[in-house]
């Protein structure tokens, strides 16, 4: 088996691992990134672009920022997560901007002057700034710095397994890739890892704005290794998003100020569900979407109409349309609703989507998870937002935990000192072969399905019973229906499967591991807070009686991916005057 070696190890190429490779190439590791896509082509560049930085203002300051975060994730967020995020924000964009990417300034963009900001929503200052061309500037220049810095970067790579040290102090000592273009497994050896592979949209598609590579494994292969995941159950949710046609159905359209001053919802009797949409959350707004949906006031696709017109008749209204020209509302629209929504003429349907995971894996200030040499950084990891996120707020610690986490593993680099490349190669041994669906020639029994159609089965199951609307029994149903599947999943057969097709067998691996931790997190959570909304637990905790939820699997086996049968068991960890406690709480609830 092949094996390559590296000082650090970087799985993810978005805004967060480029971060992270680029920073540790120039404090001069030998850095080798992998993604199972391209580098620069996942979320980050589909997304806005916008980021918060602090003290752009007057007025603002890092203990400003620091509450306006902690108040929007109902101060479930990691207090040093935070502090961290907003005192380095500023520089970490300042180093950005040596990269090569330029924010844009106040005189449009001409020259070098002072930067543009504006106030999103949630935060108490302006200091949210702007990319150029949104995220497809930013992350070219991620990625032409990436190329630029010295990187092997290895696209079309999959991570199936990371390999722990015999002697598992010494934590993890590489992974086990798959080459999508040939379908070969081979080794890399690396010193210290990062886990950068972004969050979990996929296992609620179709309701998600998220690309396709979007499947939680990140997650899933940190659980694996042995790390804990956190507040798994927590996720963001925006309002308005298409429902169909079926290759649209979950694009954003806009947030409830997009509505302008007159939008309402309406169900399908035309009768008001909800007005005043400018005024309202994100998650508030969603709440009321799907309970009216399941009451049965929706529409032949599954949402509820969205009423624009009398935006028409006032000048603010107007001025409302106009911003949705300039976003790109209008033009999706007209793709998919035709001329008269682009128009805001008739109402349209819509529903909300899942757009962001707040939960993830468990991390310190530096980026280290609980496993020795294994860090996480950006959407693959939890504790900075807690139930709720605040607009420009995750570019941002994509930036500033990728120089962290890169910073300090640089700083613990032990001169080479690795697991040697053919000792690593020995210890993917016949439990992994056995275990792993890259053994092709292993496997004799025949395709029954394809994993492509389970995720789906997945997808539609999380959406129905652990989406914005939650509640005990269907929780409970969930899981049962849950190992059901993972039995077809985990015995997935992949002779004479192409790269890509192995692929999607290895995602649908991930997938129900992480199903599995939302939904048992969900149940846990005794209460609606953020978007997590528990319908038989309506109303939040008071302050001082909230909890995270921390996730671990139960058993030893955490290396074999098809023989991780045991339980996946959630702590409730205790927490005094929203700081956390060392050491937790002893309560397990399966």
């Amino acid at each position: 088996m092949e094996v390559v070696s590296c000082d650090l190890l970087v799985i993810g190429g978005g805004a967060a691992g480029t971060t992270a490779a680029v920073e540790a190439a120039r404090n001069g590791a030998r850095v080798i990134l992998v993604d199972k896509g391209f580098c620069g082509y996942g979320n980050t560049r589909i997304a806005g672009g916008i980021v918060a930085s602090c003290g752009v203002e007057e007025g603002d300051s890092e203990e400003l920022f620091y509450e306006d975060i902690r108040r929007a994730g109902a101060y479930l967020n990691d207090p040093s997560l935070v502090r961290v995020l907003v005192k380095e924000a500023a520089a970490a964009n300042e180093e950005i901007e040596r990269w090569g990417h330029i924010y844009l300034r106040d005189d449009g963009g001409k020259g070098y002057g002072r930067v543009r900001t504006m106030q999103a929503g949630g935060h108490r200052a302006p200091r949210t700034l702007f990319s150029p061309y949104k995220g497809r500037s930013l992350s070219h220049i991620l990625r032409f710095a990436l190329l630029g810095s010295g990187v092997r970067v290895l696209e079309e790579v999959a991570v199936a397994e990371l390999l722990l040290a015999e002697n598992r102090e010494r934590g993890v000592a590489g992974a086990l890739c798959l080459d999508l273009v040939d379908a070969k497994h081979f080794v890399v050896s690396a010193e210290k890892t990062v886990l950068a592979a972004g969050g979990a949209g996929m296992l609620y598609f179709p309701h998600t704005d998220n690309m396709s590579c979007a499947t939680g494994d990140g997650y899933a292969l940190a659980l694996l290794a042995g790390a804990e995941l956190v507040d798994m159950e927590l996720a963001q949710y925006l309002p308005f998003a298409l429902v169909y046609p079926a290759d649209m159905a979950g694009i954003n359209i806009g947030d409830p100020a997009n509505a302008g001053p007159h939008g309402v919802l309406r169900d399908n009797q035309g009768e008001i569900v909800l007005g005043d949409l400018h005024l309202k959350t994100r998650s508030e707004v969603s709440r009321c979407i799907v309970d009216a949906v399941a009451a049965g006031r929706g529409g032949p696709h599954g949402g509820l109409y969205l009423d624009l017109r009398d935006n028409l008749c006032s000048a603010e209204g107007k001025e409302a349309y106009r911003a949705g020209q300039e976003t790109g509302m209008i033009e999706i629209l007209r793709q998919a609703y035709g001329k008269e929504a682009a128009r805001w003429e008739e109402p349209f349907e819509v529903y909300p989507t899942q757009h962001f995971s707040l939960g993830g894996v468990k991390i310190d200030s530096w980026g280290r998870t609980s496993v020795p040499n294994l860090y996480a950084v950006g959407e693959a990891a939890g504790g900075v937002h807690g139930a709720d996120r605040l607009g420009s707020v995750a570019l941002a610690e994509c930036f500033v935990y990728g120089l962290r986490a890169a910073r300090d593993a640089c700083g613990s680099l032990n001169g080479g000192k690795r697991i040697k490349g053919r000792e690593l190669a020995e210890m993917v041994s016949e439990k992994y072969v056995r275990a792993d669906l890259l053994a092709r020639d292993r496997i004799d029994s025949p395709i029954l399905i394809h994993p492509y159609h389970l995720k789906l089965k997945l997808g539609a199951l999380m959406h129905r019973f652990a989406g914005v609307r939650r509640e005990e029994k269907g929780l409970n149903e969930t899981l049962n229906l849950i190992n059901k599947l993972k039995e077809k999943i985990m015995t997935l057969s992949c002779r004479d499967w192409d790269g890509y097709t192995c692929l999607q067998a290895l995602e649908a691996r991930f997938m129900i591991l992480v199903a599995e931790a939302i939904v048992k997190s969900a149940l846990a959570r005794k209460e609606s807070i953020g978007m997590h909304y528990r319908c038989d637990h309506p109303h939040p905790l008071p302050r001082w009686r909230r909890r995270n939820v921390e996730v671990a699997l139960a058993d030893d086996s955490k290396t074999i991916i098809a023989e991780t049968n045991g339980e996946i068991f959630v702590r409730v960890v205790e927490k005094a005057q929203g700081e956390n406690f060392k050491g937790g709480g002893d309560s397990f609830e399966n």
